[in-house]
This record gives structure tokens, sequence and C-alpha cells, in this order.
């Protein structure tokens, strides 16, 4: 521009029309020397793709937005919800397991999962070494060795025990009634003999879910027994004495896996007075355990069918106890 203004110069004297009139045209840069219709086009083309991206950006907030909706739903729907996810302060390597040949190599992982609005489980990760592939060297397999976790622990924080809830308790069959909560060291025993990634985890989630719903529903049972028959509960509701009107008491006992699996529940021992023989009851028991009851319910309601019909078939005649029997 500077050569094509300058007045000591003629252009008409050396330069054609059209030449001159592209060397107007052709501005050049004089930092990266580009011409201003190549900046101008690059303008344009930041631009556009700014409004593309802009508009990749709303789209993808709202499928984040949808995403965040279905996974709090899944988490209503499935009763679990992780609070947060921590690593241990301790690290370093050290043994899990000799026999598997399997070593912590990383800082422990702790996860708190809330449960049913309720009750909050904590699990500790382990970060492990895969074992030694049996087809391989010992130099290949540390080379080939994979870093893997494994649930370490996993306990429920806060209250052991769990209690009924209702509107008026003190009136109600669940006054004073509680359970103890469930247990987990089995289940984290039996996850380390999955191998599939996660899959341990998994299991331990599932099985903890299932052992406290489990445990409210046996809570619930209990109260609904103790309302119908006389019943004592002992041992946080793993053990149950039931007293029928039919001269029998029974005692029985609850996994923790009741009333959800059927075998479950089952009569521990049944001693009758009055005239009952004792040969009847324990058939009667080996009968009725036999038929894999779930929950103390439904096995008290089939020990009282059966003691009704043995009655009406063969009424009983009280006979006091014999010398034999005191003996």
């Amino acid at each position: 521009q500077r050569f094509i203004n300058d007045p000591s110069i003629n252009l008409n004297a050396c330069l054609n029309d059209d030449l001159k009139a592209k060397l107007l045209n052709f501005d050049i840069h004089e930092e990266d020397g580009r011409t201003l219709a190549e900046l101008k086009a690059l303008a344009m083309q930041t631009r556009s793709e700014t409004e593309v991206s802009k508009q990749k950006v709303k789209e993808l907030k709202k499928m984040s937005d949808w995403y965040d909706g279905v996974r709090a739903a899944m988490e209503e729907l499935g009763g679990m919800k992780i609070l947060t996810i921590e690593h241990s302060s301790g690290g370093g390597k050290k043994p899990i397991d000799s026999k598997r040949n399997e070593t912590n190599i990383a800082p422990s992982i702790i996860v708190k999962v809330e449960m049913l609005k309720e009750y909050t489980l904590q699990i500790v990760l382990d970060s492990i070494a895969s074992p030694l592939d049996r087809n391989s060297t010992i130099s290949e397999g540390v080379l080939n060795q994979k870093e893997k976790l494994r649930v370490a622990s996993a306990i429920f924080l806060g209250d052991s025990m769990i209690r009924a809830e209702t509107e008026n308790e003190i009136n109600s069959a669940h006054a004073g009634l509680e359970g103890k909560m469930p247990q987990l060291d089995d289940l984290v025993e039996l996850s380390h003999m999955l191998h599939y990634e996660g899959e341990g985890l998994r299991f331990v989630l599932r099985e903890a879910l299932a052992r406290i719903r489990g445990a409210q529903l046996r809570i619930e049972e209990l109260a609904i027994l103790r309302k119908r028959y006389l019943a004592k509960i002992m041992k946080g509701g793993e053990e149950v004495v039931c007293s029928l009107n039919e001269g029998v008491t029974v005692m029985l006992r609850l996994t923790v896996d009741s009333p959800m699996l059927p075998g479950s529940a089952y009569i521990e021992q049944m001693v009758g007075v009055g005239g009952w023989d004792k040969d009847t009851l324990e058939n009667m028991r080996v009968r009725i355990n036999s038929s894999r009851r779930r929950g103390p319910i439904e096995i008290v309601e089939a020990v009282v069918n059966e003691l009704n019909d043995i009655t009406q078939e063969h009424p009983r005649t009280p006979s006091l106890p014999s010398r034999a029997d005191a003996a």
C-alpha cells in the first residue's frame, strides 16, 4: 500500500490498469503475512464454529440433565444412593491373601452408600494385583499383573438395631420391638470367589439391600405374630418362643434371610402339655420344616391348623405326669 501511494513513483507509467487494481486489493498483514481477506474469512469461520460449539454445549447440557434425572429415578427405585467415594489415609503394599498371591498395591477406597433413605453402608475396597497366570513364568506374570478392586469389608454405620417406627408406638404391637442389623462378613467372603471386575461389589450391594429389607419385613411380621399369639422374641428376633392355646409351646429360629427365602424360618423344638404325645409333635415338627416355610406367622399357623385337625379327630384326654416322666 505504501508502494502504491508513494508520490515519487508513477504507477501509470509502470503498470497497466488490471495490475494496479490487483495491487490495491492485495493488503498484506504485517504480523503473519496473511491477507486481510484471509483473516476475515478465518474470523467468519471462527464465529461459525463458536456458534456450533454453543449449540452442542446446550444439547449436552440437556442430555446431562436427562441422564441425571434417570440416575436419580433409578436410585429411588433401586433404594441405593452413593454418598461419598474417597481414598483412605493408609497406603503401601501389604499382603491381602497369601494363598492367592494377592497384594495390596494402592490405598483403599471407601464407598458410603445410602440404602432405603435410612441406613448407611460403608464398603472398603482394596486395590490388589491379580494372581499370576499358571501358563506364564514369574517374570512374565509380574509384568502382566492387573490391578483390580476387591471388597475388603462392609458394615452398616450408626445404630446396631433396627426398630419399628409407628405413629403410636406405645399402643401398637411394635412397641419395644427391635431386631439386629444384619452382619455382612459372610457376603464379603463370598464376594472373593467372584472373579469378574466389579462383580463382588455388585453382589455385596445387592445382598446387603435384600438383608435390610428382610430385617424390616421380619420386624413387621414379628409384631403381627405377637399381636395374634403369646410370643416372646429374643436375641434381636433370631429366636421366638410362642405359646399356643392348644397347650403346645413352639420354639422358632429365624435366619437373616427370613421372611425372604424359603426355609429361612424353622421349628427348633415343640413341647406339649395336657396329653400331647412327643412322637406326634416331633413328626409334626419334621413335616412342617420339610415344607420350607419363610416366616414365623406361616409356621405357627401351620402348627395351629395341624393341632386343630388332630384334636377334632382324636380328642385329647388330660393326663398327669408319671414317675417315669419325672425321672
